[in-house]
């Protein structure tokens, strides 16, 4: 008979490092411009959301999917509680499928997860936070503009803002995510690979029956 055995994922929290986030805005002082703050809102939460926190979370799913994937045992018992059993399984074949299905089980579930617990930091509300920031920093115009030299001289303070608000933001969703989304998202994945098991086993103990009949 197979058996799945599984134990509980502790998650260490993966977040932005303050250092890969840059003001993605080319500031030439030489060519002093006005900038259209709803348009630059608009490009940087766009290049923090695609270009730095898509990829944190594609790793933070992978590490989790592989996770779940290293907590899969499978053992064999003897059919029947007989020692000399003539059916034979390949442990090694089906722990590799099973872990394969729970790795894609997983890695298509967990975006979902971080969608319906990510609004706070969604490119609306990312966007709303960066105008807000920068409207502290510099003189916005009746027509919404401001000067480029003035986000250039102010860039360090609006970049680490944004990067505080997001840091703040993305653990509090975690937390969530461990503590309430995991934990079914585990019992679902144990329940699938035991009823794949069950079905299995059902199959050897039928072939054994056939098998015995012609015996």
């Amino acid at each position: 008979m197979l058996h799945f055995k599984c134990c509980w994922l502790l998650l260490v929290f993966l977040v932005l490092p303050s250092a890969t986030i840059a003001l993605p805005y080319p500031n030439d002082r030489q060519q002093l411009h006005y900038v259209d703050i709803h348009q630059f809102s608009q490009f940087f939460s766009s290049h923090l959301l695609f270009d730095h926190l898509d990829g944190t979370l594609a790793i933070l799913s992978k590490r989790i999917s592989q996770h779940f994937q290293d907590l899969i045992q499978v053992t064999v018992q003897p059919l029947g509680g007989g020692p000399n059993d003539d059916f034979e399984v390949d442990v090694d074949l089906l722990k590799g499928q099973l872990q394969g299905a729970v790795g894609s089980f997983i890695e298509d579930s967990l975006p979902t997860i971080w969608n319906t617990r990510s609004s706070v930091i969604d490119k609306s509300s990312l966007s709303q936070f960066i105008e807000k920031t920068t409207s502290e920093y510099c003189t916005v115009t009746a027509d919404n503009t401001l000067m480029n030299s003035c986000i250039g001289k102010n860039a360090n303070q609006i970049v680490t803002r944004v990067d505080q608000y997001i840091q703040s933001h993305v653990k509090h969703i975690l937390t969530s995510i461990v503590m309430e989304d995991l934990p079914p998202l585990f019992q679902t994945t144990q329940s699938h690979v035991n009823g794949i098991l069950a079905h299995f086993n059902h199959y050897l103990v039928k072939s054994r029956d056939s098998k015995s009949e012609f015996s």
